[in-house]
């Protein structure tokens, strides 16, 4: 059985580096690799699964996506990116002009928190930004946040995250 030297690169992204030797020992060339093989295809499926637990993930069905780079001394790079076909909430963003309307909002909390997976307050400048992730897609709670907040600038917090301050997070 190859050895593995795998690691996660991202949240749904495994790299996972095998030596000339380990493809050898499968009976496998680097350019010989196609999915079209089923011989080829068990193994990248089980290489997938066998690094999934090693970096601490279920291996859940997913869409994988494989790429197969060549490496060092003729072996091979190969990075899996799951995507998981279950519809998943997207978190949007929000910016408060107010700190009393941030205040009121964050007050009124306990109706929210059911549908809410994740919430990441950030500072920039004189307002605050709610990143806000919904368990589910849920119209409640964007239409709860909209009483408070603006999103006309969901796009432009989106890049703002990256150098405001965060402030606050909760996970439910």
């Amino acid at each position: 059985m190859v050895d593995l030297t795998s690691r996660q690169i991202g949240r749904n992204k495994i790299c996972v580096t095998l030596t000339q030797y380990e493809l050898n020992e499968q009976q496998l060339e680097f350019d010989s690799l196609s999915y079209s093989n089923k011989d080829c295809r068990e193994f990248l499926q089980e290489i997938y699964k066998r690094a999934a637990v090693e970096c601490g993930l279920k291996p859940e069905p997913a869409r994988l996506i494989i790429e197969l780079y060549p490496y060092i001394d003729c072996g091979c790079l190969i990075i899996y990116t799951a995507s998981h076909l279950v519809a998943r909430a997207v978190s949007f963003f929000c910016r408060f002009e107010c700190d009393d309307d941030m205040l009121d909002c964050f007050s009124k909390q306990a109706v929210i928190e059911p549908n809410i997976e994740r919430i990441t307050l950030y500072q920039l400048g004189e307002f605050y930004y709610a990143e806000i992730l919904p368990k589910s897609k849920c119209d409640f709670v964007r239409s709860f946040f909209s009483e408070y907040a603006d999103f006309k600038c969901c796009q432009k917090c989106a890049f703002y995250s990256e150098f405001a301050t965060e402030i606050y997070t909760k996970k439910y």
